[in-house]
């Protein structure tokens, strides 16, 4: 038995998923939803005004803080 294209090895990862009991977790490097409270959301927006202001992009905040960069720019988008 040998693992010939990318087909194969996807099938024999699902296989040995299915073996160790790891059928439905979480594919790596994916994200779920989440979702922030009012205070989150708010502490974030002050923390980007001060990053703003020190120069810090945009990318690099929402690395830093674990968000989306399509979530920070639709809270500037809200906050105008």
């Amino acid at each position: 038995m040998g693992i010939d294209s990318k087909s194969d090895a996807s099938k024999f990862i699902d296989l040995l998923n299915h073996i160790f009991g790891l059928e439905g977790t979480k594919k790596s490097g994916t994200r779920t939803r989440k979702t922030y409270t009012e205070s989150e959301k708010s502490a974030l927006m002050e923390a980007w005004s001060k990053a703003d202001a020190e120069g810090v992009s945009k990318v690099n905040f929402c690395k830093d803080n674990d968000i989306t960069y399509q979530t920070l720019m639709k809270w500037i988008r809200e906050s105008k």
